[in-house]
């Protein structure tokens, strides 16, 4: 006969910057207690998963209900190791797609996102309460520990004077060479360019880079950014 292990599966909550110590209790309020309260309905003794951003996983159960908080007990707490993940750096896209971009980042377990200014980039105001949002929510579905750093928008032309080991970009547009990259590293840099692709004095820019950029040229379809980044994440750390 067979034997089936049921996973315990919690509720996340992100609770940005809280420290954690066993047996210790935080209280959860504002906008995280009416969400847990009047749309989850999230009753006392409720098992709750508790992330701050910083690697740490805390275990815990809601001690008591309060009319604008809930109390909530620390049982165990778990600290996670950062994960060997390249940094992504993206050329801004259409707004939705800007948006979901997060989101696959934040379940790749990206840690830093450069956001770089191209020819074809779009051009918008970076909405940091959306962002913020987005991000939180991203956190507690996919239960990642690590908060994702988004560094503000520069020239792709900045690149020239960074300190990654390599610069990866990945171009759906025909050429003459193309390269297979091997596994990719936590020191290296993988680059997506905008809907409309890099143009021809960036394709020449980036392959003159001397750390080492390379372009990974593939014969499929020209992908949107969201289905951009998992395929180069995927074929690179494969």
């Amino acid at each position: 006969m067979g034997f089936f292990i049921i996973k315990k599966i919690m509720r996340a909550v992100f609770l940005s910057d809280k420290e954690f110590n066993t047996c210790s209790t935080i209280e959860i309020e504002g906008e995280d207690f009416h969400h847990l309260k009047n749309v989850l309905r999230v009753k006392e003794n409720t098992e709750l998963l508790l992330l701050n951003g910083h690697g740490e996983k805390a275990e815990a159960h809601i001690k008591e209900v309060n009319k604008k908080s809930y109390l909530v007990e620390i049982l165990k707490i778990t600290k996670s190791l950062l994960p060997e993940i390249p940094s992504l750096g993206l050329c801004l896209p259409k707004k939705e797609y800007f948006e979901s971009a997060l989101r696959s980042c934040v379940e790749l377990g990206v840690r830093d996102l450069y956001l770089f200014d191209s020819e074809f980039s779009q051009r918008f105001e970076l909405n940091e309460k959306r962002i913020s949002t987005i991000l939180k929510s991203s956190y507690e579905q996919s239960n990642n520990p690590f908060e994702l750093k988004i560094h503000s928008p520069t020239p792709l032309s900045d690149l020239a004077s960074s300190s990654f080991q390599k610069i990866i970009y990945f171009n759906s547009q025909s050429a003459d060479k193309r390269v297979i990259e091997s596994k990719a590293r936590s020191s290296d840099l993988i680059v997506i360019g905008p809907e409309g692709g890099f143009s021809d004095l960036e394709q020449e820019f980036l392959s003159s880079l001397k750390n080492g950029s390379e372009a990974c040229l593939t014969d499929r379809p020209i992908m949107r950014s969201v289905t951009a980044i998992p395929f180069a994440f995927g074929h690179l750390m494969h």
